[in-house]
């Protein structure tokens, strides 16, 4: 977990060892944190159809990141490293859509997008 907060705040990332990622309860936990305390202010997801085995990666990285935000001072720069890594996957999906979908169209287009997210 240490090596994605590292690798974080370096201009270029490797790709994360999957070792490097919080384990399965602690992203739960984010994500229960997104619903208890950001979802009620800003209701953007269907909680009762929202299911973590279902869900794309990167929504549901984003939602832990959210989430992680509300978690302890001492899981803070996990928080950070998570917010990190879904902005570089959106920028990347941004700039690569023909990778990302299989569609002509990319999933996501438009110079402010990343604002969108």
């Amino acid at each position: 977990m240490l090596s994605l907060i590292y690798l974080s705040h370096q201009n270029l990332w490797l790709m994360p060892d999957i070792g490097d990622f919080p384990e399965h309860e602690t992203l739960s936990d984010f994500v229960d944190l997104y619903f208890e305390k950001f979802h009620p202010t800003f209701p953007i997801l269907h909680k009762p159809t929202f299911l973590q085995s279902d869900t794309p990666a990167v929504l549901l990285l984003s939602v832990a990141a959210v989430g992680a935000t509300y978690a302890e001072k001492s899981v803070q720069p996990l928080a950070v490293a998570l917010s990190e890594l879904v902005r570089r996957i959106v920028t990347w999906m941004v700039c690569h859509p023909q990778d990302c979908t299989d569609d002509s169209e990319p999933a996501i287009s438009g110079p402010n997008s990343i604002n969108m997210l």
